[in-house]
């Protein structure tokens, strides 16, 4: 069978109750979203037919 869609998930998870973050500054979502899409972008060719990439970062 050939494939029609690609998905790929990434998820990325902090524990700001870790002792060595706990003060940091970490970035802003805003600027973590378009970091990662920028990166993403960045390693695949001319964006190999992406119809879609969503990125979200959320602090809760």
């Amino acid at each position: 069978m050939i494939p029609t869609k690609r998905v790929i998930t990434v998820e990325a998870e902090y524990d700001l109750t870790d002792p060595e973050l706990i003060g940091e500054k970490i970035t802003d979502r805003d600027r973590v979203e378009q970091l990662v899409k920028h990166n993403v972008r960045d390693c695949f060719e001319f964006d190999e037919g992406f119809v879609s990439l969503t990125v979200t970062c959320s602090d809760y």
